[in-house]
Order: structure tokens, then C-alpha cells, then sequence
């Protein structure tokens, strides 16, 4: 029995009730496997007489939670994603029922379960398929189908994010509204992330709205609950184990429980591990710097206060431990060439707890709140290697991070016209020890910043086709070098202006323009550069602004849609950031320069063309 899914490229190999269903689709996908895909429910039918059999497609649905309830007017209804199937489904027990014009025997299948991530991009334009899903391994797996978008790195130890050209030290990153910015080492990737477990990924490409504060555009990560996996069933509990072979050298296991543990409490725990060797390449030489371990483990409580409050506690601790080259954002013959066979006992890890509030009063007024602590620790051996330095010794880097976000939204009717505010609060507090001999006591290095933003922006629908969107916000930054005793202070109010004009039916034009600010980042901790880096006095912080232009257009047909979107966009940045070292300095201080602006222009396009069941993304 075969059967396809729209979008999907894997295959599929299904058991339920004594039958087993497998379906095959497009292309080839990534080096490490498939997961799972769609939440719904599916109709098989089977033809007496032998000959081909269908079904139809999986219903899928939005996530649970955050995903998608604060996007800006605009963004929301222009998002779109792409989608990739399953390796494995679980299936209800199927139900037969016979088809009296025909005499066809038809297999109702209750529920497909499913595991993936929905992924919405407000640079990708699929018209009025909003929602679907990827399912990964890897980052890239989610968004390598995205304009603008590049996902570098194998695995964690290296995994980098770039927007239009900016790298994700000028993003803002947030897995369940914990920021995620740490850059303790320029060879090392600074996100640990586990796209197995992600429930959604919410993309803004550039900066074209005041709610984030990245330079490039911001990245919003959930992770599943126990809600979100028993969506769309009648179940109280279920679980999931999940066993990975390939033949790169690679294998993974993966388990899951979750509940409702009672009226409004429910539960979950997620255990994954993936296993490394150093694989072979295509003439049969093994590879270096590929043998390592890595885990992640996820608890998550979740209480419903009332009909409308919800209350969330979670844990999660990713670790990524193994035998890495000295340079792992490298390639291998790159590594090879520099240090030979050279593979250091490196250990990176990330711990996060978060406590969330979700309040929802309808359009009048909706709000999440976030707690969290964010702690990274990098440990790496290098006594068996020289550095630039001298000897190689045990070094390890940890940032401590914790802060505050609120994020709320509200409906409102005011002058004869329609206001949809999204407003909130961003607090973020940040330090970094280094020590560069855990052997020898003292010579530790510490600094430490602080930010704090308020923003509001308001989507105001001035006509049927014609909305505006102006935002406000407010950013105050300040940063200590502790061990050098230098520290400084930045502030900026920033504007943002969009307009959204519905043409037609079919063609929607978009613009904004947004200012930027962003101030000097902390001293990278790994190569002991804290120490003895002082605050500029003379020092601006990056300004600047991102100027954008969009189209969409969409036309329906029989059976079919032809989607199509486009952006020209302009960053400019002004007073760039670089460390040099102090003129004059007879101890080797270091310290921020303005050195220039920078600009950067780019286009985007997409085209999607859905046809039946079938659809094709250009």
C-alpha cells in the first residue's frame, strides 16, 4: 500500500492494526536521518481489484502557545513555512467501512500522530497555506528553504545562524522567551539547540519591526508540551521512543512520556542522545574531530491556573561532549593542514530554567511572561597542544545569564479606527567568567552587562486595505570589564514605521523603515580578552536603520494556487564596531573602536505553486 503526502520528501513506513502502509515521496533529505511529521486525521482507501490506493493528507493545525499570537499586523497574516513528512506515525486503530457505488473497502484512520515543528517566515510568501511542518536533525533542516536565511555548522559544537548577512551575535534568539546570546569563543558555534524537540520556529528576517532588538531579525523557539503532543486526540498520555542508525557513523535514541497528570496539571519528559564517530569520506579516510556525545534532557510541568492562565515550569540541559579539532567551524582538511590529527577533549553545555505566565483575555488583552536562567559552560583540554600563548592548558568559560520578558498585546477600537498594540519588556542580564588554568587558583577573568528595552508598536488599520504600523522603543545598555575595572553606558530611542496596502485580492505592497541600536557586546571570554579590555570613553554605540520593500501577490485557479513574494531591502549601519589594541599601551589592553559604516543591500523572492495535492517552491 502506498500512499503520498503533500510536501513531504522522506519515506514512510507505517503499522497499524495489523496493516502496514509505506509511502514514498519526492527528493532525498539531510545526512542524519528523519523524525517524525503531521498532527490530523487521514482516510485510506484500498481498491478491491488490486489497484492504486490514496490517502488523503494529514489536517494540520497551529501549535499550542506562543507561535504566532505577537507576530506584527501584517507579518502575521503574510507568514508562511515549508514541509517535510515522517519516518514514523503512530496510527489509531483504523476503522472499515465499504463503499456501496463502487464495492472499494475504506480504512478510516482516526488519528495520524505527529512529530514536527511548525516553522512561519515572514521572508517566505505560501499565501493561504500558513501553516505546516519540517521535521530535522539539524537547524538547517528547518530553515534552509528560507530567502535570506544560512544555517552553517555539523552539529551543535559549530552550528551558526545568519540573517542577510549578519551572524546570530546580531539576532535576537529565544528558546521558550530565554534569550539566547553567548559568544564565548569565535571557533565555537555560541547556540546549543535541539531541533528534535522544538515545537514551532518563529522567523523575522531583518528588522522591520520594534518588538526585538537584533540587528538582522529575531528567531523565536518553543519547545513541545505535553498539550501540544496530545492536540487533536482523546488521549490522557502518551510516549514515544525513537531509535536512529546511519551509516556516516551516527546513531541516536530518543524518548518521550507526557500526560495530563490531572484536571489542569500536565506533564512531560524528553530524553535524546546522538552518538558520533569519525566517519569515512568518499575515498575511505577517516575523518577527525567528529567523535563525540550529545545530550539533551527536558522536563516540563505545566498548570492551568483558570480557563485563561496557564503556568509553566521547565528544565532543560543540552550537553555536547567529544574529541574536537582546535578550530571546529573549520573544515577537516583546513584543520588537518594547520594542527595535523590534533583533537582536544572539549565539553559544551547549556542549562535553562524557565517559569512562564500565559494570560488570555481575548482580543482586549493577552500576555506572556518569562523568567529564565540561561547558563553556558565551555571546558576544553589543551595540554596536548601549543597555543600562541605557550603550553596548552585546561580552560573553561561560563556565562551566566537571566532576565525578564513580557510580551502582551491588545485590541482596541479608538478615533473611528482599529488598534492592534503589541508592547512589553525585555530585561537581560549577562556575565562571563574565564578561567584560562583550572589547575592554578586565582587569575580568573569576570565582566558583566545589562539591557533593558520597552517597546511599543501599534497596527493601525486606517482603511479596509491600508494598515500602518508605528512602533516606539527605548534600549538602555551598560557593560563592565570587572577584572580591568572599566565599565560604560548606552541609551537610544528608536522608531519603527511600516505600512501594509492590500491592493486587491491578489496584491498586497509592503514598507517599513526601523532604526537600529546596538551596543559593544561583552570581551570574547575563551581567549582571556576580558581581562584587560577597557570602555572606550569615545565610544558610540551602532546605529543605524533597515529600509524595506515587499510584494505579494497570490491567484488562485482550479484546484490550485500561485503564490508569489519579493523584498529589496537596505541594512545600513553606522559606527561599526571593532576591538583594537590601546595606542600607547605597554601592557597589551584592548579596547572598542568605531571604524566605519556598513551597508548591505539584498533581494528576496519566493514563488509557490500548489496544485491538488502536490506543491512546488521556488
Amino acid at each position: 500500500m502506498r500512499f503520498s503526502i503533500p510536501g513531504t520528501m522522506r519515506s514512510v513506513s507505517v503499522t497499524g492494526s495489523g496493516q502496514t502502509i509505506h509511502a514514498v515521496s519526492g527528493s532525498a533529505q539531510g545526512v542524519h536521518g528523519a523524525e517524525q511529521a503531521a498532527v490530523g486525521s487521514a482516510r485510506f482507501s484500498r481498491a478491491d481489484d488490486g489497484g492504486a490506493e490514496t490517502i488523503a493528507a494529514p489536517t494540520i493545525g497551529r501549535p499550542h502557545g506562543r507561535a504566532g499570537r505577537f507576530l506584527p499586523h501584517g507579518l502575521n497574516r503574510l507568514m508562511g513555512s515549508s514541509a517535510i513528512a515522517a519516518l514514523a506515525l503512530g496510527l489509531a486503530s483504523p476503522a472499515f467501512a465499504q463503499d456501496e457505488g463502487t464495492g472499494d473497502e475504506t480504512v478510516e484512520l482516526a488519528t495520524v500522530a505527529v512529530w514536527g515543528t511548525h516553522v512561519s517566515s515572514d521572508s517566505l510568501y505560501l499565501g493561504e497555506q500558513e501553516i505546516e511542518l519540517k521535521q530535522a536533525d539539524h537547524l538547517s533542516d528547518l530553515m534552509r528553504v528560507l530567502p535570506g536565511v544560512d544555517i552553517g555548522g555539523t552539529h551543535s559544537i559549530n552550528t551558526r545562524i545568519n540573517f542577510r548577512g549578519l551572524d546570530d551575535r546580531n539576532l535576537s534568539i529565544f528558546i521558550d522567551g530565554a534569550q539566547q546570546k553567548n559568544y564565548l569563543f569565535h571557533h565555537i558555534g555560541n547556540l546549543l539547540i535541539n531541533p528534535d524537540i522544538l515545537q514551532s520556529a518563529e522567523i523575522q528576517l531583518g528588522t522591520n519591526t520594534v518588538t526585538h532588538g537584533g540587528l538582522g531579525g529575531s528567531v523565536r523557539f518553543e519547545t513541545k508540551d505535553a498539550r501540544d503532543l496530545l492536540a487533536g486526540t482523546d488521549r490522557d498520555f502518551g510516549a514515544r521512543l525513537a531509535l536512529g542508525y546511519n551509516t556516516n557513523a551516527l546513531n541516536s535514541q530518543s524518548a518521550t512520556a507526557y500526560g495530563q497528570l490531572g484536571e489542569r496539571v500536565d506533564g512531560l519528559i524528553y530524553y535524546n542522545r546522538v552518538d558520533r564517530d569519525n566517519f569515512e569520506d568518499g575515498n575511505g579516510r577517516e575523518t577527525v574531530g567528529s567523535d563525540g556525545e550529545t545530550e539533551d534532557v527536558l522536563a516540563k510541568l505545566g498548570f492551568a491556573i483558570t480557563d485563561n492562565q496557564r503556568l509553566e515550569v521547565s528544565y532543560d540541559y543540552l550537553s555536547d561532549a567529544g574529541d574536537y579539532t582546535q578550530r571546529p567551524d573549520m573544515g577537516a582538511v583546513l584543520n588537518q593542514a594547520l594542527t595535523g590529527d590534533l583533537v582536544l577533549p572539549t565539553e559544551y553545555s547549556r542549562e535553562t530554567i524557565n517559569v512562564s505566565y500565559d494570560l488570555d483575555l481575548g482580543p482586549a488583552f493577552a500576555l506572556d511572561a518569562t523568567y529564565f536562567t540561561n547558563d553556558m559552560d565551555l571546558y576544553r583540554d589543551e595540554r596536548a597542544a601549543t597555543t600562541r600563548t605557550g603550553p596548552g592548558r585546561q580552560k573553561r568559560a561560563i556565562a551566566d545569564n537571566q532576565g525578564v520578558n513580557l510580551l502582551a498585546r491588545s485590541d482596541i477600537g479608538f478615533g473611528g479606527l482599529d488598534h492592534q498594540l503589541t508592547y512589553g519588556v525585555e530585561y537581560f542580564d549577562q556575565s562571563f567568567d574565564y578561567d584560562g588554568d583550572i589547575e592554578l587558583a586565582g587569575g580568573e577573568i569576570t565582566q558583566s552587562s545589562d539591557y533593558t528595552a520597552i517597546f511599543i508598536e501599534d497596527a493601525i488599520g486606517l482603511t479596509r486595505q491600508l494598515t500602518v504600523r508605528p512602533g516606539v522603543r527605548y534600549t538602555d545598555y551598560s557593560i563592565s570589564y570587572d577584572t580591568a575595572g572599566s565599565s560604560g553606558s548606552f541609551d537610544e530611542v528608536s522608531y519603527g514605521l511600516a505600512v501594509d496596502f492590500k491592493v486587491n485580492d491578489a496584491l498586497t505592497l509592503l514598507a517599513s523603515h526601523t532604526d537600529l541600536f546596538q551596543g559593544p557586546e561583552l570581551a570574547e571570554p575563551f581567549t582571556g580578552a576580558g581581562g584587560n579590555k577597557l570602555v572606550n570613553p569615545d565610544l558610540a554605540a551602532e546605529t543605524g536603520h533597515t529600509r524595506e520593500f515587499g510584494v505579494r501577490f497570490s491567484v488562485p485557479f482550479d484546484a490550485g494556487q500561485l503564490n508569489l513574494g519579493a523584498n529589496l531591502f537596505r541594512t545600513e549601519i553606522n559606527d561599526f564596531i571593532a576591538e583594537q589594541a590601546v595606542t600607547g599601551s605597554t601592557t597589551g589592553a584592548t579596547q572598542d573602536v568605531n571604524i566605519g559604516d556598513a551597508v548591505i543591500d539584498g533581494a528576496e523572492a519566493s514563488a509557490n505553486l500548489a496544485f491538488d495535492n502536490w506543491s512546488a517552491l521556488l
